[in-house]
């Protein structure tokens, strides 16, 4: 099996929220190829991501509609939904349209992970725990 660092997109609407994870990411001494992007419209450009990593409230389109856009864009790429909700705060619905159980500490589908904003640390532990994905000596990589 060959490693290779992972391609890590982050989608923010919110400036400071964006550079918050890209500090926070290089600070955890992370060394991956970061974009970062305001809108998931920006992300064409850019090489395909492994990970993603997506507010849901964003102005231009809604979590579940910028899911589904990247998966016909990237469909083997990995999503970590970033959000300021809590997880009991997701509607049930809008948590089944985007493979995210509702319920604290539940994960839905193979290739989705959450985090909270109001905890960093959460952030590393969703992207390790993405298949394919692994934290190796302090990078993330790919394992598949």
């Amino acid at each position: 099996m060959t490693e290779r660092l992972a391609r890590i997109a982050v989608v923010d609407d919110s400036e400071p929220d964006r550079v918050l994870l890209l500090h926070y990411l290089r600070r955890a001494g992370l060394k991956n190829a970061i974009r970062a992007a305001s809108s998931v419209f920006d992300l064409p450009r850019f090489p395909p991501p492994d990970v993603v990593v997506l507010d849901l409230s964003m102005p231009d389109v809604d979590g579940h509609q910028a899911m589904v856009l990247m998966r016909s864009w990237w469909p083997s790429c990995r999503y970590v939904i970033h959000s300021g909700w809590a997880r009991g705060e997701l509607s049930s619905a809008l948590a089944a349209s985007l493979g995210v159980a509702a319920q604290a500490g539940e994960v839905g589908g193979p290739d989705i992970a959450w985090c909270s904003k109001d905890d960093r640390g959460e952030l590393l532990e969703a992207l390790d725990s993405l298949p394919g994905l692994a934290l190796s000596g302090g990078q993330l990589v790919t394992t598949s």
